[in-house]
């Protein structure tokens, strides 16, 4: 981290977790939120709070992966299919997008 905020001065950069980020709501047009998820305890106030700073867009990146008895992630969830990824979230309201074996899921 220390490498990229010396190689791009002109941005800004901050450190919070999810599920308390300190922006105001809808401060961006687009958030990206990529292989995070599936290491949060409470999937459904993430993404309840990272609906909330996105003005537009809300981008998630998920890996497809099924759970493995013996594994060397840390993986709190597993998303082998697009619906576990909405039964997780508690939501109706996304579109799942297949891009390049990932699951892309866009808020509509």
């Amino acid at each position: 981290m220390q490498r990229t905020v010396r190689d791009y001065p002109q941005v800004t950069f901050r450190q919070a977790e999810l599920p308390l980020l300190p922006f105001i709501d809808q401060m961006f047009d687009t958030v990206v939120c990529t292989h995070t998820l599936e290491h949060i305890p409470d999937i459904r106030q993430a993404v309840k709070e990272l609906r909330r700073v996105a003005k537009k867009r809300l981008i998630i990146v998920l890996p497809r992966q099924r759970p493995y008895r013996y594994t060397f992630d840390l993986h709190l969830h597993f998303f082998p299919y697009a619906w576990s990824v909405l039964l997780a979230m508690g939501e109706k309201r996304f579109q799942a997008r297949l891009y390049f074996g990932w699951r892309g899921l866009v808020h509509c």
